[in-house]
């Protein structure tokens, strides 16, 4: 089985990508509160088979279509209201 690549962690969670050596791609997700609760959504089952202390999401069209919805909502969220988004000004020089 070819080794998980970390792509970010949250909450003290760790969440990886993985292609087996037959081409599965899944999402492995540190099994932790935050982690399960994570994978379950993007899962969109109960239930979830554990791998070395991770969460294993088979990534296949619904999990992908459930990332897809679930980022576009948190970016139409974030960005509903101006007052909700801070972005810091950079003026020249760098300087915030």
């Amino acid at each position: 089985m070819s080794s998980a690549v970390p792509v970010c962690s949250f909450d003290d969670t760790l969440v990886a990508v993985q292609v087996t050596d037959v081409g599965e791609q899944r999402i492995l997700v540190q099994g932790t509160a935050q982690g399960g609760n994570l994978a379950r959504l993007l899962a969109g089952v109960d239930e979830l088979a554990m791998q070395s202390g991770y969460f294993v999401v088979p990534h296949e069209p619904a999990v992908d279509h459930r990332l897809r919805v679930l980022v576009d909502t948190l970016i139409t969220i974030r960005w509903s209201h101006p007052t909700y988004t801070q972005l810091p000004l950079q003026l020249d020089g760098g300087e915030e």
